[in-house]
This record gives C-alpha cells, structure tokens and sequence, in this order.
C-alpha cells in the first residue's frame, strides 16, 4: 500500500477509534462513509469524511541519501451532526467532539504503525444552518507528514 494511502487510512482509524463524551442523537461514535464525496453525501450524526485538498508540500532535499524527502499534504475532515431541536447542547456536543478530534490526530505517531510521521490539525469551522432539519458541518484540516513509498 503507498505511504500516503496508509497515512490517510490511519486518520480514518484513529476518528472511528473515538468513543465521544456525550451521546447526541443516539450516537456516541464516528462512522466512516467511504461513498461519501462531500459532507452532502453524509446522513447521520457523526458520519465524516476526509477529503483530499490536492495541497502538497515537500519536505528535505529530494533524492539525498542522508535525509530522504517527506511530504506534508493537506485533508479536510467533515463531521455531520443533525440539528436538532436544543442548539445550545449541539454546541456543547461539537466543542468537546472538536477537542476530543484534535488530541486524537495529533497524538504522537512514532510508534503507530500508521504510515504517518506528524499530524497536525488547523482552526475547525462549524457551519450552524438555520432550521430543525438542516445538518451542521464541522471542518477540520487535517495535514499529514509521510515518506513516500516510491
């Protein structure tokens, strides 16, 4: 499996991995939707998806042999949550998930086995729509630093 393949499928383990502090609309985990393209495509509570931004960057000199290059590249994690009637518990519940999410990815790595060297993770952004049966989306950036496979 390529390094950036393996990098990213461990932010996805690590998000199902969490066992939330308040259950809020019946669910008290995360569930990875693999179909998903965007966060319109998510249906329910605490479903996300990463999605690739394209942003690359690259780390060290390339192609020396005493300090192989990395690259850092930039996800987008998208968590929904269906609002529901109590706006102010949904904003407690976001504000521990955003605390919750952020300790988990940027736990160390070294020993992890996940493919990933560092993650670190950007200001989240919470989309509070108007109305009952709208969703709200949180946004995080996720950026990950791997050594290519290649």
């Amino acid at each position: 499996m390529s390094a950036v393949r393996t990098a990213l499928a461990g932010v996805v383990s690590r998000i199902e991995a969490i066992s939330c502090d308040t259950r809020y609309d019946r669910v008290q985990a995360y569930t990875y939707d693999d179909g998903a393209h965007d966060e319109a495509d998510l249906q329910h509570t605490r479903a996300f998806c990463v999605v690739d931004t394209g942003r690359r960057a690259q780390i060290g000199a390339q192609g020396a042999d005493d300090s192989p290059s990395e690259t850092v590249a930039e996800f987008e994690l998208r968590v929904v949550y269906t609002a529901g009637e109590d706006a102010d518990e949904l904003r407690k519940v976001i504000a521990e998930d955003v605390d919750r999410l952020r300790y988990t990815l940027q736990a160390p790595t070294h020993l992890s086995g996940d493919g990933a060297i560092l993650r670190t993770v950007g200001e989240a952004v919470i989309d509070l729509p108007d109305g009952e049966d709208d969703q709200t989306i949180l946004t995080m950036p996720v950026a990950v630093r791997y050594r290519p496979s290649f």
